[in-house]
């Protein structure tokens, strides 16, 4: 899940506003959020799961926010 798929996917399981977006290249006027906007920052938990044995909670980020969403009520 990429970085605005995130924060859609937020505002939506809590129910707030859908979040605006504009064109990329309108933020070239701002080099650092033009730069953060296409930067991914994903990463693998495989090697904590492996050499440390960790187990996520949650098995998908959409089931950790929606109960972080019943949790709010």
């Amino acid at each position: 899940m990429g970085f605005g798929q995130l924060i859609r996917t937020i505002a939506a399981t809590f129910g707030t506003p859908k979040p605006f977006t504009v064109p990329r290249w309108v933020l070239a006027v701002a080099p650092y959020m033009h730069l953060m906007i296409g930067v991914t920052m994903r990463v693998s938990s495989d090697k904590a799961r492996r050499e440390l044995g960790w187990q996520p909670v949650y098995p998908t980020v959409l089931e950790g926010l929606r109960a972080q969403a019943s949790a709010q009520v």
